[in-house]
C-alpha cells in the first residue's frame, strides 16, 4: 500500500463531509426563518392592539369636554 492509498483510507470523505455541513446550513436557515415569522406575527398582534387601546381611548372621550 503506498502513502496516498493510506491517506485516502484514513481521512473521511470530502463530498460526505459538504453534504452534512450544507444540511446543517438549511436546517439553521428553516428554524430561523419560523423564527422570525413567529415574532413578526407577534410584533403585529401588538401593534394592532395598542392601536386598538388608543382608538377606544379617542372614541371615549366626550364631546362636552372638548368645547
Amino acid at each position: 500500500m503506498n502513502l496516498k492509498e493510506e491517506k485516502m483510507r484514513k481521512s473521511p470523505n470530502i463530498s460526505c463531509r459538504r453534504g452534512v455541513l450544507a444540511f446543517e446550513w438549511i436546517l439553521i436557515t428553516v428554524i430561523l426563518v419560523i423564527g422570525v415569522i413567529g415574532g413578526l406575527a407577534f410584533v403585529r398582534n401588538g401593534g394592532l392592539l395598542e392601536i386598538t387601546d388608543t382608538a377606544k381611548a379617542i372614541h371615549e372621550i366626550e364631546v362636552d369636554f372638548v368645547k
